[in-house]
């Protein structure tokens, strides 16, 4: 009897260091998984938010320069 609790106790050991070291690579693959593959979405809408402002710049300036000229038309008829 003291035999098979025994033999249960070491199998519960074996199966929590088990149950220890997937949990440490778990982790690992976590941290891997924010630093390589998340933290550059934030460099990816930087990005976009940069081209936006660039976009709304020339249409800026589009709108700007063609009302000048319509300006510049109509000052000279």
């Amino acid at each position: 009897m003291i035999g098979g609790f025994g033999a249960v106790v070491v199998l519960m050991i074996i199966i929590a260091a088990v149950g220890y070291m997937s949990m440490n690579t778990i982790n690992q693959g976590s941290e891997s998984l924010y630093t390589d593959q998340t933290l550059p979405i934030r460099e990816v809408s930087s990005a976009n938010s940069a081209l936006w402002k660039l976009r709304g710049i020339c249409i800026n300036s589009l709108v700007f320069r063609r009302a000048r000229r319509n300006k510049k038309r109509s000052k000279g008829t």
